[in-house]
């Protein structure tokens, strides 16, 4: 099954995932008992950014989970 997005979906998610180095790397630096705090004010700020691109709802929702589930991932890689 092919996944085709539109001009802001594709946007959106190079925008998207191009940030998550870097905000992996600020998140890391916080004390282990407030990044669950700062991941969850980062998924906040990406749907945001989803709906700012104009990405529909639903599609940003996955968009918005596929990325935080890469982020997460990285920010265990850079604080380990």
């Amino acid at each position: 099954m092919t996944t085709t997005w539109n001009s802001e979906e594709g946007n959106f998610l190079q925008v998207a995932r191009a940030a998550i180095p870097r905000i992996a790397e600020i998140i890391a630096t916080f004390p282990a008992e407030h990044r669950a705090g700062a991941l969850e004010a980062a998924e906040r700020r990406y749907a945001e950014a989803a709906g700012d691109f104009g990405c529909p709802v639903v599609a940003a929702r996955t968009y918005v989970s596929d990325v935080m589930r890469d982020l997460r991932t990285e920010v265990e890689t850079v604080a380990a």
